[in-house]
């Protein structure tokens, strides 16, 4: 896959970490059924790039806009800064976003490429498997500390991109 190839080039693996997935077949046809217009399938084919380090996150956001710049059809930006907490603690507001979700054309599909923080990629899968998709089952009191542990996430990796 030649995107897949020049995302590897663009990030290097001496200071990035990267993960690629095809969505099995059984899924497919799950949300085949789902969403009748197969644009509306976003996952179908993706990848992640996580850095190494957070600091080098806001760079690799430059990066992946710079090379891909025209072939990316839209990106979404999640856990903005916006949450009062984390002000809070942080004393000023950044418009840095701690996951990004890039979306390429691939004809009836779209490609996925996620950028994610060390602290946030670690905590989305953790999250993935026990809150999302519920492949583990959890006590209340664990819910409430995993999610506790993703605005924990936000402050440190966000701390470690202010020090870089």
């Amino acid at each position: 896959m030649r995107l897949r190839e020049e995302v590897r080039k663009a990030f290097p693996i001496k200071s990035y970490k990267h993960a690629f997935r095809v969505k099995d077949y059984g899924s497919f046809l799950e949300a085949s059924r789902k969403y009748r217009d197969r644009r509306s399938m976003m996952d179908i084919v993706g990848m992640r790039i996580v850095p190494k380090k957070a600091l080098f996150f806001p760079d690799a956001i430059r990066r992946m806009e710079d090379v891909f710049r025209g072939r990316i059809d839209f990106r979404l930006n999640t856990f903005a800064y916006t949450d009062l907490e984390i002000k809070k603690v942080l004393g000023r507001y950044s418009l840095y976003h701690h996951a990004i979700h890039y979306y390429f054309s691939l004809g009836d599909f779209y490609i996925e490429i996620q950028m994610k923080t060390p602290a946030i990629d670690q905590w989305s899968m953790l999250h993935h498997d026990t809150l999302y998709k519920r492949k583990v089952m959890i006590t209340a009191q664990e819910k409430r500390a995993i999610m506790a542990f993703g605005r924990i996430s936000n402050i440190v990796d966000y701390h470690r991109m202010l020090e870089g």
